[in-house]
């Protein structure tokens, strides 16, 4: 159990890290910095009632991700070896961000949930995965199919505060010694074009 506890709590701040040099970069690319080291014309189109900037960045956060980026077949593979590895930390790629997590929930305490119901019970899921498929040290990953249930969410108050998209029962196809085995999961969530898990298991 202190193990575990211990795995959740470096998992967590690595992920913090993580999110805070994605943040970082965001910044820098929409302040609208030219390549000789000038100011952009977006911020004078703004500020003279032409293109919103933020308003753009938003849709395009907020856009239908596809199921066929390179990358989510990557993020399912660290997934596996997780998975393979009961070492949570080794999927921190493929988890919901803290800092979008907060950036598009209606609630102050946004955070604090993300610990408790994100990351927390996604370690959770991955020890308890690990120890309930059958040689899952030897697993392998195939491939990736995202869920059929896939709907834009209504924001509302004390819950999303903007339109992203959640799909449910996604799968992963495995290999175990010759023979192939299917994880569902429970929820994913888009964010800034990519998918990304919110709950692994749907308990």
């Amino acid at each position: 159990m202190q193990r575990s506890r211990l795995n959740v709590f470096v998992f967590a701040i690595a992920l913090t890290l993580a999110g805070c040099s994605r943040s970082s970069k965001t910044t820098s690319s929409e302040a609208g910095v030219t390549s000789d080291g000038g100011a952009s014309d977006a911020g004078a189109d703004t500020a003279e009632g032409g293109i919103d900037s933020d308003a753009g960045a938003m849709a395009a956060e907020d856009a239908l991700p596809s199921s066929i980026a390179p990358d989510l077949a990557d993020r399912s593979r660290h997934l596996v070896e997780a998975i393979a590895k009961d070492d949570p930390l080794l999927a921190q790629d493929f988890v919901f961000p803290r800092d979008a997590y907060a950036a598009s929930h209606d609630r102050s305490d946004a955070s604090s949930v993300w610990d408790k119901k994100v990351i927390g019970l996604f370690a959770r899921d991955i020890h308890t995965l690990h120890k309930r498929i059958k040689n899952s040290s030897h697993a392998a990953f195939l491939t990736f199919e995202l869920g059929h249930e896939v709907q834009q969410i209504t924001p509302k108050p004390k819950d999303f505060n903007r339109p992203l998209w959640r799909a449910k029962h996604s799968k992963i196809t495995i290999s175990i010694d010759g023979k192939t085995d299917r994880i569902d999961i429970a929820e994913m969530m888009g964010w800034r074009g990519a998918w990304y898990v919110t709950r692994l298991r749907g308990t």
